[in-house]
């Protein structure tokens, strides 16, 4: 399945990205750092991800989970502080409950926010640790192949998001790195078949685990 070859690749990245995260630190203690320094730098960075659903329905709909891929960006505005935003696309298959019949689930979130970065080894450390929190504008589509509902439901929801990850710069430019994530949705599809029930207010966010690799200016 599709799943399984998202799963071997994140993990085959993340295996990597702990390793490079793992040399950096072995070298940064050898390294005497008087400065500690919090800063955060213009960055853009491309993330890739296995993303579940945390409402219990959509899990057991969507039970294999999802692709998320996004595309972000930070601008500083103070020493610690920067302006972060970044577009996004998440693709999953599922199951109907009952049925049995496919449906495929897309969402496109785009997040406008503060992040935070922290470098624990000082001012000219490798590694660095970094938090993103906001508002969220989400559009939202389920197609279904089914005879009992829509083949396409879509709305749009504001939601909110929070991210944390680890990064390690393998050159004065370019950094790879490790992600989490947390999305908060709730979203109401209004179905124009006769006889259908459709639950108001359903989380449709959930959480997302990967990798990222960027450049900073």
């Amino acid at each position: 399945m599709r799943i399984a070859m998202y799963k071997k690749l994140i993990m085959g990245v993340l295996l990597l990205s702990f390793g490079l995260l793992a040399s950096g630190a072995g070298q940064s203690e050898k390294t005497k750092c008087v400065k500690q320094v919090n800063y955060i730098e213009k960055q853009i960075e491309a993330r890739a991800g296995y993303f579940l659903f945390s409402d219990s329905t959509m899990g057991s709909i969507y039970k294999d989970g999802g692709l998320q891929i996004q595309a972000a960006g930070v601008f500083p505005v103070v020493q610690i502080l920067g302006l972060y935003g970044s577009v996004g696309f998440v693709y999953a298959n599922g199951r109907a409950l009952g049925t049995g019949d496919k449906t495929t689930f897309l969402k496109v979130p785009v997040d406008v926010g503060l992040k935070w970065m922290f470098k624990p080894n000082g001012e000219n450390g490798k590694m660095s640790l970094a938090g993103a929190i906001g508002p969220r504008f989400v559009f939202l589509q389920q197609t279904n192949n089914s005879l009992y509902i829509d083949p396409k439901l879509s709305t749009a929801t504001v939601g909110a998001f929070f991210n944390s990850s680890i990064s390690y710069l393998v050159n004065d430019r370019c950094f790879v790195g490790l992600f989490s994530e947390y999305s908060f949705e709730r979203a109401t599809f209004t179905s124009s078949m006769p006889n259908v029930y459709v639950q108001d207010g359903t989380q449709v966010g959930g959480y997302t685990w990967g990798f990222t690799v960027g450049a900073r200016f």
